[in-house]
């Protein structure tokens, strides 16, 4: 196995446990260890064979800084996990996560924490029944819907209110071999095969299921999102035992709300600065609004 090092990464973040960190700030130093097999990369010189450590930095700083920690043990976790979904070369992560302001009266270099993250084995793929509508196919993901999923996830534009940067092409691939193995998530494709968007329907408790949907720019305005959701609420409704349906969205996101309202989700609520996906700058947490959608089983089975 071989190992890309990057040391000595200083990111300035808010963790820690005492109210003047989380406030303050204060910077970690980080010595990120990839393993992985470079064979290939080895032999023909070409950057799309290995992993680019300029892309791992930007994808572990985003998710060190994407919260605020109490502890140091879990900000190196969400790194190293955050490294493990966006490169699928890598097979392990081992990080050296360095504190040298930490609030001790005691002169020392650093307070430190390493941890490491393996891949876990690969699990079964989804087995079930595709979905067919009048336009569309609903089917779970394969490991080969990587290019398709990058088609739509790499556009701002279609990622502008979700809580992930655009994706590289990397991680499309390792998150298709991920989804290809979850239950929630549904490829949605044309009757010609090709991926237009995906929907995330995932249980709760009380048999509460949440409901998510992403489509290509390139598919908006033509009521694929709307087909493909119908469809699927109502097999949750008539053969899962779904009893309640919720969904949220930002409230800037004028297409997603109406798409709930076409559906017949009810609003019933909207929550101010509730939640932060960035920081800006200054390290600040960027609020936004969420409006809160709900639909009970009795009142989708009264619709016309």
């Amino acid at each position: 196995m071989d190992i890309i090092t990057i040391k000595g990464l200083e990111i300035f973040a808010y963790h820690g446990v005492n109210l003047e960190e989380k406030r303050d700030g204060q910077p970690f130093l980080l010595d990120l260890s990839l393993y992985a097999d470079l064979r290939k990369a080895r032999q023909s010189d070409a950057l799309e064979d290995t992993i680019n450590y300029a892309a791992v930095r930007k994808v572990v700083q985003q998710a060190f800084t994407a919260e605020k920690y109490d502890l140091i043990e879990r900000a190196a976790e969400v790194a190293c996990q955050a490294v493990l979904a966006g490169f699928p070369q890598v097979e392990k992560a081992r990080l050296r996560l360095k504190k040298p302001k930490a609030p001790m009266n005691a002169k020392f270099d650093y307070v430190a924490v390493e941890v490491e993250a393996a891949r876990e084995p690969q699990g079964k793929p989804v087995q079930r029944e595709a979905i067919t509508t009048q336009r569309l196919v609903l089917r779970p993901f394969t490991p080969g819907d990587g290019p398709g999923l990058y088609a739509y996830l790499a556009a701002p534009e279609t990622v502008g209110f979700a809580p992930y940067d655009p994706f590289t092409p990397e991680q499309a691939e390792g998150e298709a071999s991920r989804r290809a193995c979850d239950p929630a998530f549904w490829a949605v494709c044309d009757r010609a095969g090709c991926l237009l968007g995906n929907l995330y329907f995932a249980p709760g408790e009380f048999d509460t299921w949440e409901l998510g949907y992403v489509f290509g720019r390139g598919h908006w305005g033509q009521g694929f999102a709307t087909e493909a959701a119908r469809a699927l609420l109502g097999q949750g409704f008539s053969q899962l035992g779904v009893r309640r349906v919720t969904a949220c969205c930002n409230p800037e996101n004028e297409r997603s709300w109406r798409l709930l309202e076409r559906l017949g989700l009810r609003r019933e609520g909207h929550l101010r600065k509730n939640i932060s996906f960035f920081r800006d700058g200054q390290g600040q947490p960027l609020w936004q609004d969420t409006y809160e959608y709900g639909i009970l089983k009795e009142e989708w089975e009264e619709k016309p």
